[in-house]
């Protein structure tokens, strides 16, 4: 059976033994030089490879995620039929101050598909969405609308910011815990907008005219809350900085 080459000397041992014996070294003092010179030489090596492995580890490039407020008014709490459809979305970048809003044409009255498909694919350049009482409503809403439209869903989970849930969240004891109230609490600026009955009535107007103007009424109350509600994010996130991951369950 053939010993493990673990037990021979290397060529460079070698050398080092015959001239520690050629200057009347001890074995002892011989294998005490070997020692230190092998633990040195792995440690340089332990160094370099530590070096090498420290400058991968930084050569990535950083992670960039684009965040945006928006908001979604419709006609009704549910999602089923053509009565129940959804009017507009507005979406409101942090690293802009320009609002993108997204509405029903009067061509395509009740039929909110296009509009749908349109707010997929605008909703997907991004991977924070911020909003008020999305958790609940916002996100289950379009969710439920896509899938009754039979539509392709969302290609990604958003990481989202709720600032209703923040306030809960903060046990903020506001008298409210609506848009408004909020706003008014945390001193932020807002603009107070209604939308009346006669114009939710109206977006279903068989008068072009008619459903401009209540057109109109409901995406700037729409705009309104989304530029108040990016104010709102600005005052809580120092306090609260929770961001929250939507169930993996769903994919939305």
């Amino acid at each position: 059976m053939n010993e493990p080459s673990s037990i021979y000397w290397s060529e460079e041992e070698d050398h080092v033994l015959i001239e520690g014996k050629r200057k009347g070294d001890s074995y002892k003092e011989i294998a005490e030089g070997l020692r230190d010179r092998t633990w040195k030489s792995t440690r340089a090596r332990w160094i370099r490879i530590k070096d090498v492995e420290r400058k991968e580890k930084t050569s990535y490039p950083p992670v960039l995620m684009r965040a945006a407020v928006f908001d979604i008014e419709t006609t009704d709490f549910t999602t089923g039929g053509v009565r129940d459809h959804l009017i507009c979305t507005t979406i409101l970048p942090l690293d802009s101050d320009e609002t993108i809003t997204l509405s029903i044409k009067f061509q395509d009255q009740r039929n909110d598909r296009k509009l749908l498909e349109g707010i997929v694919s605008e909703l997907n350049q991004f991977d924070i969405l911020i909003g008020h009482n999305v958790a609940a409503f916002d996100f289950n809403w379009l969710n439920s609308r896509i899938m009754y439209h039979n539509l392709p869903n969302f290609n990604k989970r958003w990481i989202y910011y709720d600032t209703y849930q923040a306030a809960k969240r903060l046990a903020i004891k506001a008298k409210r815990k609506s848009l408004v109230f909020l706003c008014d609490y945390f001193r932020v600026p807002c603009i107070k907008t209604s939308v009346y009955p006669v114009s939710w009535g109206m977006i279903d107007s068989p008068d072009e005219d008619l459903f401009q103007e209540a057109l109109e009424d409901i995406v700037y109350h729409c705009e309104e809350d989304v530029k108040s509600n990016r104010e709102l994010f600005y005052a809580m996130w120092p306090r609260d900085r929770g961001l929250m991951n939507l169930p993996t369950t769903r994919k939305w």
